[in-house]
């Protein structure tokens, strides 16, 4: 007997029936899809549920990213996409998600079933730049590098190396608070 997808979606099944499956508690919604209730939530299902959102050069970051790493528990609204500069992509424009281009390194990325996503590191940096930072931004950045065993040292690092970085000296004094959040006066 085939076993299905370990995510549906609606290129699977219709849509009604993916919802009727998960009201008579057979899936549950899942990102872009719908995973068995035999599945534990993942990172490899977690990324497999964008990937028919996705085409191959393009690229899963910060909340997205952080999502798929286990950092935050439920895919963002609107997922956050990004593709290198080198890759010579044009920007498609969607409901469902944003997408940039960026100066990104091989290293920076990393594939999860199938789905190039940022690696923890990558995603802590660009959550630290982003100009919505906020208390929020900090737990996810904390939980990042924990879930990854990270010090809080290779992130200040990895920043303080980093040639023409927009938002350095900022993310550099939120890299300083989140190594000391109670800094005495």
């Amino acid at each position: 007997m085939p076993r299905l997808a370990p995510i549906l979606t609606e290129l699977d099944l219709p849509l009604p029936e993916l919802h009727a499956a998960r009201l008579d508690g057979e899936i549950y919604a899942l990102g872009e899809g719908f995973a068995s209730i035999d599945e534990f939530e993942q990172p490899h299902l977690r990324a497999r549920s964008l990937a028919s959102m996705i085409q191959p050069r393009i690229i899963a970051e910060r909340a997205t990213a952080a999502w798929i790493h286990g950092a935050i528990p439920r895919p963002p609204a609107i997922h956050e996409l990004c593709v290198s500069l080198a890759a010579r992509s044009r920007a498609s424009a969607s409901r469902r998600f944003v997408l940039r281009e960026v100066v990104i390194t091989p290293l920076e990325v990393q594939e999860i079933a199938g789905v190039a996503v940022t690696t923890p590191l990558r995603t802590a940096i660009d959550l630290i730049r982003d100009e919505n930072y906020g208390v929020e931004s900090e737990r996810i950045i904390r939980q990042l590098l924990a879930d990854n065993r990270l010090e809080v040292s290779t992130l200040r690092s990895e920043i303080e190396t980093r040639y023409k970085l927009a938002g350095k000296r900022r993310a550099l004094e939120r890299v300083a608070l989140i190594a000391d959040p109670c800094p005495t006066s």
